[in-house]
């Protein structure tokens, strides 16, 4: 091979790698999944299987793909790292904690729904009315507000794969751990009156229905008056928590005395 063409094929593979870069980030492939073998990926590229190989390299040796021997190449773990146990379980110490993920909540959501409404294509739409589904029969089965907290985090992550912006997906994957376990402890919050969930049903149909509408701003409205509403319905809670508290205090005091 003579110095023009390995230049040409370095520019091909510099292609091909921005092409798979690309593919990683819109989450065409996911943390911890296989690649398809090489062969594949040139056909699917439209070029040489020496294009790929180099581009995978690269790849590679930029920490986003580990090859297996034997075993085949894997998006990286790395990609998608998400706050650790010990450094949430830090976070959880903090009793403004499940206001901090509100606000973060807020930002992020926002922007989601926002850009979802936006630019969302007709099979995005459905994926997100899908997803709205298995959530809402999970939230009206009243079992397990883990369980829901999964399907609620997933028709959210629906949305912001929606946005076409790579990075809020990844923003909201690399935090999903702490928000997920953020939204059922505020389930179980909420759970205890009917009337809360009805309301929490009608705020996701809105975000939904906003999103189907292309219409950007109710739907970064209808986030707004859903975690408004979480967040007045959790400061109730803990007011009354705190009552009681002072209240079993008090009647242990008042035992002592006597």
């Amino acid at each position: 091979m003579n110095g023009n063409d390995l230049s040409k094929q370095t520019r091909i593979s510099d292609i091909i790698l921005e092409q798979l870069n690309n593919m990683i980030l819109a989450g065409t492939y996911q943390a911890g999944e296989k690649l398809p073998p090489e062969r594949v990926l040139a056909e699917q590229l439209n070029t040489s299987r020496p294009s790929v190989r180099a581009a995978l390299s690269k790849l590679e040796t930029q920490g986003l793909i580990v090859r297996v021997q034997g075993g085949g190449t894997y998006v990286s773990d790395k990609v998608e790292s998400s706050f650790s146990d010990p450094l949430l379980a830090l976070f959880q110490e903090n009793e403004d904690f499940k206001y901090d993920v509100l606000e973060y909540r807020h930002a992020l959501e926002e922007a989601c729904c926002f850009l979802a409404a936006q630019k969302a294509t007709a099979e995005e739409k459905e994926n997100i009315q899908q997803k709205y589904n298995e959530w809402l029969v999970l939230h009206e089965a009243l079992n397990d507000p883990e369980v829901e907290a999964e399907a609620d985090l997933a028709f959210h992550l629906a949305i912001a794969e929606a946005t076409h912006n790579y990075i809020l997906p990844h923003a909201m994957k690399s935090s999903l751990k702490m928000i997920e376990q953020s939204v059922s402890a505020n389930l179980k919050t909420l759970y205890r009156a009917p009337e809360r969930r009805k309301k929490i049903v009608e705020q996701h149909s809105a975000m939904l229905q906003a999103i189907l509408a292309s219409d950007g701003e109710a739907a970064r409205q209808s986030v707004r008056d859903h975690l408004d509403f979480v967040r007045t319905e959790i400061e109730k809670a803990d007011i009354q928590r705190q009552r009681e508290q002072r209240l079993t205090k008090s009647k242990t005091i008042s035992s002592a005395q006597q």
